[in-house]
This record gives structure tokens, sequence and C-alpha cells, in this order.
């Protein structure tokens, strides 16, 4: 008689998630996104969760956020859930993906390169496997720049397509006046396969594709 032990669960990286669950949140519908995944930028709010924005003291001082912010929750009606919440570059004010306090995401398309940013956590999720989705922003290139790093489409939406309702704005932490403007920051996402993609697409509305292929 012989038995097989399970394999024990993989401690999370730490370097590309901040949170991860099983799911972290559930689907609220059913859709053309059922059965993916979606790797949520810490710039977003998710109901139960606060926002760290890659940074330890700002998190500290955080609540948990009561509310889902309308382009994750987008995604979760069209049937997918959330794997959990991505690192980005600290605030969001770099395109490299390095983060002082919690390390550089790996880059699996050239481990030894940088992964890109600063929706660097959720880029390298989409290409470790670990999300179908990535959901971040891109203000001067931080979703095309990670995208293009690590062999992903990026998608880079066109203002106004996407809610920024509940997108932490750039103003509120970095208090220059040239960048309190929301509409500076963009809410998009990256994905893997060109069909999948377009399905991404229409659960989100029009949207400008702007990042490469493998």
């Amino acid at each position: 008689m012989t038995a097989q032990c399970p394999t024990p669960p993989q401690p999370a990286d730490a370097t590309v998630w901040r949170e991860v669950g099983a799911p972290l949140l559930p689907a609220n519908g059913t859709g053309p996104l059922t059965g993916m995944s979606v790797a949520v930028k810490d710039l977003f709010t998710l109901e139960g969760h606060p926002i760290g924005a890659g940074n330890e003291e700002w998190l500290a001082q955080r609540s948990p956020e009561t509310t889902t912010a309308p382009a994750a929750a987008a995604l979760m009606t069209a049937g997918a859930v959330v794997a959990g919440i991505a690192r980005t570059d600290e605030f969001a004010y770099s395109l490299a993906g390095t983060n002082a306090h919690y390390g550089t995401p790996p880059n699996p398309k050239a481990p030894d390169r940088i992964s890109g940013g600063s929706s660097s956590g959720s880029a390298s999720a989409v290409a470790l496997g670990q999300a179908t989705i990535g959901l971040g922003t891109d203000t001067g290139g931080s979703i095309r720049v990670p995208s293009a790093y690590q062999g992903l489409f990026g998608i880079r939406t066109t203002h106004g397509a996407v809610s920024r309702e509940g997108l932490l704005p750039a103003g509120a932490v970095l208090r220059y006046r040239r960048l309190d403007d929301p509409r500076r920051r963009h809410a998009g996402r990256r994905r893997k396969r060109s069909a999948a993609t377009a399905r991404a697409r229409r659960s989100a509305g029009r949207s400008t594709v702007c990042g490469g292929a493998v």
C-alpha cells in the first residue's frame, strides 16, 4: 500500500505579489472572461484591501477599501477572478520595475533583465503564468514598457474608455500640481494571447492597442 503526499503550495513571490489568494476576490458574473484571473496593480481599490502603492509606510497608514474600482469590477462581472494585488514601482513613479522596499519582479522572457514598470508586478504575473490578465496604469508607458520587455500585449486605453474611479491619482502622493489631473493616468490591461486580448478589450469597451507582441 502506498500513499502520495501532495506537494505543498509554493509561497507567492513577494516581488510580484503584495497579496494573493485562491482567489483573492471571486468573479461576480459570467461572461467572456470566465475561467481567467487578474493581477491588479496596487493602485486600484479592491473591497476589503488597502492600497499600498509600492510603499511600506503608505500601506501602513491605509484602511481597507470599501469599494472595488470599476476597472477591476468590469473584469469580475465578465467572469474573471482577482488572483491578487500585484507590485508596482514606488508610487508608480518609474518605468524600470525596481522597488527599494520589495525588490524587482522577475522577467521570465529575459531573466538577466529588469521587468519594466511601473505596472511591473502585473506584467510579471502574466508572463510567469500566474494570472491571465494584468490590470495596470499607463501615464507615460507604465503598461507598454513592461509589456514590451516581457513579450506581452499591452493596451493603453483611450481616454474615458475605462473609468478611473477608484484609482489612486499621481497627485495624491507626489503633490505635484502638473500631475494632479487623474486624466494623466490611464487604466489598461495586458495579455499573452491575441484572441484573449480581444475578449478583454470588448469587456472594457473601446480602447487603443499600443503594446508589443511576443
